[in-house]
């Protein structure tokens, strides 16, 4: 064996360590949701305080779901649906998926990768996020992406106000009230408002669920 080749195989032995050392310093973790039911059917949801989700070496990347953010988890299939209990830890993926999806700061591939590491962290077997996983791999998934990006362009309001937030989880339940009905009032209350987000380091929780996911 000549020297060069020694020294490709030591550089490669030296590589691979370093890869497995940067996954066990690599961890990510989901904090528990809490949010209330706005309306029953259907569902939509409204987070009462932010939720994180945090990945990278020493956790440093971020994403931060705000509180007051409401959504109906339309960026999961219902098919796959099973998985989830509202008011429950495993909400926790589906909701930070639903935010990428509506705010778009990274990527679809890594958004979807954002949502099965968070599978993993809420404890999720490898084999069933794989299956979710792959049912957001789909054309439905990707008209989700698609419509949102047009609805936020036209205009749609998803995050509300502190006030707003306190009066609609204060309030009583009326099955009659449709989320364009609580999207006007909450314009005629001055009760929404568009959050400024730390992109780059959304960006960076992204990229590195992707990779993570590539790696695995």
């Amino acid at each position: 064996m000549s020297f060069n080749d020694t020294n490709k195989g030591i550089s490669s032995i030296i590589e691979r360590s370093r890869r497995a050392l940067q996954s066990l310093m690599t961890l990510f973790k989901v904090s528990r949701p809490t949010i209330t039911q706005l309306i029953p059917n259907p569902p939509i949801f409204l987070t009462e305080r932010s939720l994180k989700f945090t990945n990278g070496p020493n956790n440093q990347f971020k994403i931060e779901v705000p509180r007051g953010f409401i959504t109906d988890l339309a960026s999961i299939p219902r098919a796959l649906w099973w998985w989830q209990a509202p008011h429950e830890s495993s909400m926790a993926p589906a909701i930070i998926h639903d935010f990428l999806y509506w705010q778009q700061p990274c990527s679809k591939d890594e958004a979807d990768a954002v949502m099965y590491s968070a599978l993993l962290q809420v404890g999720m077997s490898k084999i069933d996020a794989k299956g979710i996983y792959f049912g957001i791999r789909t054309p439905f998934a990707q008209t989700s992406w698609d419509n949102n990006r047009i609805a936020r362009e036209n205009g749609e309001k998803r995050f509300f106000s502190a006030g707003f937030t306190d009066k609609l989880v204060t309030g009583d339940i009326d099955p009659r009230v449709t989320l364009r009905d609580i999207q006007e009032e909450a314009a005629v209350l001055d009760g929404t408002y568009s959050p400024v987000f730390p992109i780059e380091e959304i960006r960076r929780a992204c990229a590195e669920a992707l990779r993570e996911y590539q790696e695995a």
